[in-house]
């Protein structure tokens, strides 16, 4: 193999110590075994692939870094393999390299390690080894692997269930900030699934959710509102608001609230085509209710105006880009 090498480059990236090293400096520390010094030298190559041999070089001391242990090298060399960045992708390289940097420890490695097992990427699925290396990366604040875990102790993939440390993993995580703990935070305190109903704190999150402008938090606030739960009393008008609000969204399931209170005059006048329009629009993303609904107002309208308010259910599809199902 043949190196470049500038006699009198200093380059800013070989900075070891107090002083910046040559170029020349590095490389014979390199030859001599110095991990962290190939390292740098690959890196040193890899900033400068683009020039002839440079690829090669810099893949050439990734790989004499990563032998010896330098995780950063074996992170970069599973991404290379993973993606096919100069080499020939290799699901088997892939494998060998994050292994070896998540045994030592490194977060994304064993984020990445459980990725492959859970999703089968390039590997045969397997639950448990996806699970350990999920909460060995939870187990270092990661956060999607603390939610991936939580998932993991809810479903019991093939793992001890264990929905009160399922329930503390996605508090922690949605505490944290993350959009999805969040939501199934939220799901978890209104169903009481595996642990305390709280609805007050299940609107809390919804609220705080909806404030962001997701429909799930939307719906939901919309739905305490309606039936006067999570501490709020009753006002449908409210409701109807976050349900608009989650119906713009394409919440199919707000889209069916609306034309329940259409349909009873519940915080709007009674209007049995729009009832009939929410129904349409609703049951055009699969709502069964929404199509039980429909078979019931059906007799109740004429000709003339169950066509008119379908086509007003098509009109506003069209509008929103829906109707290209």
């Amino acid at each position: 193999m043949r190196f470049l090498i500038p006699l009198v480059l200093v380059v800013a990236s070989l900075v070891g110590s107090a002083r910046a090293e040559t170029f020349v400096e590095t490389y014979l520390r390199a030859q001599g075994g110095d991990v962290e010094a190939a390292f740098r030298l690959a890196q040193y190559f890899e900033q400068q692939k683009e020039q002839v041999h440079h690829e090669a070089d810099a893949l050439h001391w990734y790989k004499m870094a990563a032998r010896q242990g330098q995780v950063e090298a074996q992170v970069l060399l599973a991404k290379k393999y993973a993606e096919g960045e100069g080499v020939v992708k290799s699901s088997v390289r892939t494998l060998r390299w994050y292994r070896m940097a998540a045994e030592q420890g490194h977060v994304g490695a064993q984020y990445a390690l459980g990725e492959m097992y859970y999703l089968g990427k390039g590997v045969r699925q397997n639950f448990p080894r996806a699970a350990k290396w999920m909460r060995a990366a939870a187990l270092q604040g990661d956060l999607e692997a603390q939610v991936m875990t939580a998932f993991f102790y809810a479903r019991g993939r093939r793992v001890l269930q264990d929905s009160e440390k399922s329930f503390q993993l996605y508090r922690l995580a949605a505490w944290r900030g993350h959009h999805e703990a969040q939501v199934r935070l939220m799901n978890l305190l209104l169903d009481g699934n595996g642990v305390e109903k709280d609805e007050r704190a299940a609107f809390r999150w919804a609220l705080k959710i909806a404030r962001r402008g997701a429909d799930e938090g939307q719906y939901q606030v919309g739905a305490g509102y309606l039936f006067g739960r999570g501490g709020v009393a009753r006002d449908p008008q409210k409701a109807m608001e976050w349900f608009m609000k989650a119906a713009e969204q394409g919440n199919y399931k707000a889209k069916h609230n609306i034309g329940v209170m259409y349909e009873h005059g519940d915080g709007v006048k009674q209007n049995l085509q729009m009832a009939c329009m929410w129904y349409t629009i609703a049951a055009f993303w699969g709502s069964h209710r929404s199509d039980h609904h429909l078979r019931k107002l059906r007799p109740v309208l004429t000709e003339e105006q169950y066509v008119e308010a379908r086509r007003w259910a098509f009109q506003y599809m069209e509008a929103k880009g829906e109707a290209a199902r």
